[in-house]
């Protein structure tokens, strides 16, 4: 699979390619992805925060692991001095985001992202583990919530899904991310497993609206 866009750059107005992702996926469903990140480097740190202007304390600041260390410990401190709930999904993984936990509210890694990097000290954590579901962990609670049962045809897009299920499911309930969110972010990811493609196969409005409308 071979994504390709152009972006355009507002300081230059010089068109840009946005990165590339070449998926390779395995007979079992499983997926190895290679990806560019120069469109994202290209985004001076000045043009993301005029893009984060109307933010306001109490919005969520999302990052994943496609800016640089520096560029990723800028926006999110600047979040926390402005209010913002910082959430993390550190991948593409570098080694040294493992010094960003202190600025970090709610973190979301999978089981190699979690050995490398150690998140500690993290408000509310949560730890997928593939097909054997995912694990949510805060102050208060402890809790596993097993994978949604379906045959895996294609996982590319899962962790995508997750990740924002998870955060919708809480954000409508006026939550932080708990175990009906966790149950809500694996339905949705089996509904992704379950056919090929990335884009294509994300849940649609429809089903989305039915999968959260349980217990809300």
């Amino acid at each position: 699979m071979h994504n390709e866009t152009l972006m355009l750059l507002p300081e230059n107005n010089i068109a840009e390619h946005s990165d590339t992702s070449i998926i390779f996926t395995s007979d079992d469903g499983d997926n190895a992805i290679i990806t560019t990140m120069a469109a994202a480097n290209a985004l001076t740190l000045d043009i993301i925060l005029a893009h984060l202007a109307d933010a306001s304390a109490g919005d969520i600041l999302l990052q994943q692991g496609n800016f640089s260390v520096e560029k990723t410990r800028a926006l999110f401190s600047w979040a926390k001095n402005h209010g913002l709930i910082t959430v993390f999904n550190p991948s593409p993984v570098n080694p040294d985001f493992a010094d960003l936990w202190p600025l970090v509210d709610i973190a979301v890694v999978n089981q190699h992202e979690a050995e490398l990097l150690q998140p500690a000290g993290i408000a509310t954590l949560v730890i997928t583990q593939g097909a054997a579901g995912a694990e949510l962990i805060t102050d208060s609670q402890h809790h596993f919530c097993p994978a949604t049962p379906v045959q895996s045809v294609d996982s590319t897009g899962a962790g995508d899904t997750f990740l924002a299920v998870l955060l919708a499911s809480a954000l409508l309930r006026g939550v932080t991310p708990d175990a009906l969110a966790l149950q809500h972010a694996s339905a949705a990811a089996a509904i992704t497993v379950s056919r090929t493609g990335t884009f294509k196969a994300f849940p649609t409005e429809e089903e989305l609206c039915a999968l959260l409308a349980v217990g809300l």
